[in-house]
């Protein structure tokens, strides 16, 4: 199971009825087919280009139930594309954030803060922070949301060609930065004098240290030792250390 989570309130939505799974399974990343009662998975819903346009974990009640939970942020979004998914399948799809029969995202005794130090520190992408529509899954790092053996979905040939034949041109990484000073979302990352990529979030460590997640260009993922400012000097202050990547163009 992936090790994506949320650090705010989450909601849920239910797919009912006896096409909830194959409706499901085509207009989604993953493979819902392979989804036993209780099984669940990370999958995504992408457009014609395969950018992300939603994320969320589909947890299998029976084979004619499903719900979804995502960050709360994306629940109208993840329903008024549902909805314009339905043709003829006999699906309804019902917000059941406010239900009993919901399910409810686990409640962690551990604030706020800390959980998103440690959604950095896991390079667990934010939806509208670390991840926006102009992504597309694999640049977050986001495989486990994905299936290459079922059929078609929305955006599944370019995801798939990217998959066979190329290579993302930026991926997600954390870095540990030198410094007193918190960046801000879209810092620029150099390498010398040449930008190599961003910052999209960062916090101030339990150990007193500055952790991010930022997009480094493909070409540049083989560096160790960036930088957020321009130069060719090596100084301590700004200096940007990659501790996690996925180098792996597939």
């Amino acid at each position: 199971m992936s090790s994506y989570f949320w650090t705010g309130e989450t909601s849920t939505i239910s797919i009912q009825g006896k096409d909830a799974k194959t409706f499901l399974n085509n207009v989604s990343t993953n493979h819902i087919l392979r989804l036993h009662p209780k099984e669940i998975c990370l999958t995504c819903l992408c457009n014609k280009k395969g950018r992300v346009m939603s994320l969320f974990y589909c947890v299998c009640e029976d084979e004619n139930m499903f719900y979804l939970v995502m960050d709360h942020a994306l629940k109208e979004k993840t329903l008024n594309l549902l909805q314009s998914y339905i043709i003829l399948e006999d699906v309804k799809i019902v917000d059941e954030s406010s239900s009993p029969t919901g399910i409810d995202a686990v409640k962690e005794k551990i604030s706020f803060t800390e959980k998103e130090e440690l959604r950095i520190q896991m390079g667990v992408p934010k939806y509208g922070i670390d991840l926006t529509e102009e992504n597309l899954p694999q640049e977050a790092n986001l495989e486990d949301a994905l299936n290459f053996q079922k059929g078609c979905y929305i955006g599944q040939e370019v995801i798939a060609r990217l998959h066979n034949l190329g290579h993302v041109n930026k991926k997600l990484c954390v870095f540990q930065i030198e410094g007193n000073e918190i960046p801000p979302k879209d810092t620029k990352i150099f390498l010398d004098t040449s930008e190599v990529g961003w910052i999209t979030s960062a916090c101030l460590s339990e150990d007193q240290k500055i952790v991010a997640l930022g997009y480094v260009k493909y070409q540049y993922l083989g560096e160790n030792v960036l930088h957020t400012k321009r130069t060719t000097t090596p100084a301590a202050t700004g200096l940007v250390r990659v501790i996690e990547r996925k180098t792996s163009p597939r």
